[in-house]
């Protein structure tokens, strides 16, 4: 009986998932079912890939859009390291892409900053750690900070 129930359990399983099919004969009081090799489970659903490119270039251009002014420009030796909390920022912001933490003291909120290998920022928050020319971008994904490390760069400051 449990060898019966294990059977069962096994293709009511694999059809559920696209791979079995199952069928019930109540009133012999018999199942039986069979594994099918060959199918494939259904494809996946389709995101539009207009509707998701406008909404990452929207995401971008808020808060990674190079100044207007860009004459008034200082470049500054910094660590760069990344973070990937949600939520918001000290100056009341959402995080998301573009936003870095800076020490207030050395770049002013409201700055525009040119990271190489990452782009233009705003300098919308700061931290704990966050002390001198050190400063901190947002990434989305922990995998993502965990490849960018800590680096020392070379950045450009915009005052705003």
């Amino acid at each position: 009986m449990n060898l019966k129930i294990s059977c069962v359990a096994l293709l009511l399983f694999l059809s559920s998932i696209g791979i079995g099919m199952c069928n019930f004969d109540l009133d012999n009081n018999s199942i039986y079912g069979k594994v099918i090799e060959n199918s494939t489970p259904p494809p996946p659903k389709v995101v539009k890939r207009d509707l998701l490119e406008n909404r990452q270039k929207r995401t971008v251009n808020r808060y990674q859009q190079a100044p207007a002014n860009v004459s008034n420009v200082r470049e500054l030796k910094v660590r760069v390291s990344s973070y990937c909390l949600g939520g918001m920022t000290s100056r009341g912001v959402q995080t998301r892409v573009g936003v870095i933490a800076v020490d207030p003291n050395v770049i002013p909120y409201g700055s525009k900053i040119y990271v190489p290998g990452y782009g233009w920022g705003t300098a919308l928050d700061t931290g704990g750690a966050i002390k001198g020319n050190v400063i901190d971008i947002w990434m989305p994904t922990y995998n993502q900070c965990i490849q960018w490390g800590v680096r020392d760069l070379t950045i450009k400051v915009v005052k705003p």
